[in-house]
């Protein structure tokens, strides 16, 4: 007989393998960005809505792109509380920048 014990593994084992896997495909992702940045096919698209009954506004991007084999990709590469007050351009430029600049450092 198998006990849950011998299948299922700690929590700090499935944490470390949760980190380990969201590094692999953030490199992945990275590379896939980068190369079609270099066939000048990247569109990165905001997004911003609200929950009214929360009252918490969300700010997501996604990326569009066309690799080279002409296929179509989008990815979702955020989705964060919106914390300023005014939904202006200046303000959702200034969270994208920022979360840019964390994806980019990881």
């Amino acid at each position: 007989m198998v006990s849950s014990i011998d299948i299922i593994s700690c929590d700090r084992t499935i944490k470390n393998e949760i980190k380990r896997l969201a590094s692999k495909e953030s490199v992945l992702l990275k590379d896939r960005l980068t190369e079609a940045i270099q066939y000048g096919g990247l569109c990165i698209s905001p997004d911003i809505w609200s929950n009214k009954y929360r009252k918490i506004s969300y700010l997501g991007a996604t990326a569009h792109f066309v690799d080279k084999d002409y296929k179509y990709h989008s990815i979702n590469l955020f989705c964060t509380e919106f914390v300023a007050k005014k939904k202006s351009g200046e303000n959702i430029i200034k969270v994208c920048k920022i979360k840019f600049i964390d994806y980019s450092s990881k």
